[in-house]
């Protein structure tokens, strides 16, 4: 008996399994579902995938709970959940492998907020493969000459090279989480975000714009091919269109493309692309752009408003920098002003720090300097007060001893980024109060 009640559980279990699965994938996608779960498969390493319904009404996510996963309709009206949303509050019949719903009803059906990850990657591998591709008219295949690489090329190659390396090792050894993220940081945060970004210059100009595809085809040939086991089905349909364009494509010598992805070898990169000087050099100008880019959330400037960077750092840093000015008014739309041992802080201005350099951007004539001060005193003051009433709360013993453990920890979080949150403004305040340099 107790084998037979193991075996019932057993197949509930994988029934559950199933139908959680099946909805997944019919919310997020199939290439989303599996990267998600790809990223979770972590050696010896259980995962926690809490799911939850979605209201058809409005949206909103209902907790799922042990009653909704056993409920079952036992001969009368069919178990439903109710919207936690209070302009909703609409009850639902609810996806259970212990019953299919009435047709015609609205069904709330199971998602899980992790999925979110595998979705979000996707969209931007399709939205980013298909601005290439758009920028593909013309494209003519031929070798690709040294003269032709310019840095960014070569940063590209070498990331492109050590990752291909870093996943296949992974891969080796069954580490399939590890290789998922590296895939993700170098397909959203280099390729995306940045190549792309610094090739666009290249793409509007008529006489660099053959090189630049080519080199575009081939990073983004060899990236759908270490994608495609994890992401088979969009690398796929990736790779179709591509070679409606690019039947032959490659890095450096074009070749032709096999007639699917799934079957094209895997990249053989050679391991004298990679420069670790290189990669060095671009994360450092990373660094600088995403810091002038807080610079502009802080103070609130528009995008359209050109800015001048200043820095201080050591001569070599200096030359780097500067090998690389164009990218910082493309990506920042910033003009690097200044740059090596001797500069020194303009008056009224930010500054950044980073490891091996300082940086200033002049706010004089770009924001007005006694209405932003005002504005960011009076954002403290108002940040104070909710750091008081935070305080307050994880004082009292009363709520600390009775209420719910986890809402107790969110208080503490809440009140570690309101803290965080008001050193930024004071800083703002600092800057903006001491016109020069101490």
């Amino acid at each position: 008996m107790h084998a037979l009640g193991d075996l019932r559980a057993l197949f509930g279990t994988l029934k559950v399994g199933e139908m959680r699965l099946r909805h997944l994938v019919a919310a997020y996608g199939v290439d989303a579902v599996r990267f998600t779960i790809t990223s979770f498969a972590g050696e010896n390493q259980d995962v926690r995938l809490p799911v939850g319904y979605e209201c058809p009404h409005c949206g909103e996510v209902i907790p799922q709970t042990l009653e909704h996963q056993t409920a079952k309709p036992g001969g009368g009206a069919k178990p439903r959940v109710k919207c936690p949303n209070a302009k909703c509050k609409k009850q639902s019949q609810f996806s259970s492998p212990w019953f299919e719903p009435d047709a015609g009803e609205a069904v709330a059906r199971v998602v899980s907020e992790r999925f979110e990850y595998g979705r979000n990657f996707c969209n931007k591998l399709w939205n980013a493969s298909r601005f290439a591709i758009l920028n593909l008219e013309g494209y003519t295949p031929g070798p690709i000459t040294e003269n032709d690489l310019l840095l960014e090329d070569r940063w590209i190659l070498s990331r492109l090279a050590t990752t291909a390396k870093t996943i296949g090792n992974q891969l080796s050894e069954y580490l399939f989480d590890a290789a998922t993220r590296a895939l993700r940081d170098f397909t959203w945060n280099e390729f995306c975000d940045w190549y792309v970004e610094m090739l666009k210059p290249r793409l509007r100009d008529p006489a660099r714009r053959p090189a630049a595809q080519r080199l575009l085809v081939g990073v983004l040939d060899a990236l759908l091919r270490l994608l495609s086991p994890f992401t088979p089905f969009i690398c796929e349909e990736l790779w179709q269109r591509l070679g409606e364009i690019a039947p032959q494509r490659g890095l450096l010598e074009p070749q032709p493309a096999t007639q699917a992805c799934m079957i094209a070898p895997w990249p053989a990169l050679p391991d004298s692309w990679r420069d670790s000087s290189l990669e060095a050099r671009f994360e450092r100008l990373q660094e600088i752009i995403v810091a002038v880019r807080n610079v502009r959330a802080m103070y609130r400037i528009e995008d359209r408003v050109e800015l001048a960077l200043h820095v201080r750092c050591q001569p070599e840093i200096a030359a780097q920098l500067t090998d690389v000015a164009g990218q910082f008014e493309n990506l920042a739309k910033t003009v690097l002003k200044g740059v090596g041992l001797d500069v020194a802080r303009p008056g009224t201005s930010a500054s950044f720090s980073l490891n091996d350099a300082d940086g200033f951007i002049p706010l004089e004539g770009v924001v007005d300097r006694e209405a932003e001060l005002a504005r960011q005193k009076k954002e403290a003051e108002k940040i104070r007060g909710f750091i008081t009433g935070h305080q307050r709360k994880l004082a009292n013993e009363s709520f600390v001893a009775k209420a719910p453990p986890e809402v107790v920890e969110q208080v503490r979080e809440m009140l570690a980024g309101l803290e965080k949150q008001l050193a930024s403004v004071e800083d703002i305040i600092r800057q903006l109060a001491a016109p020069q340099d101490a």
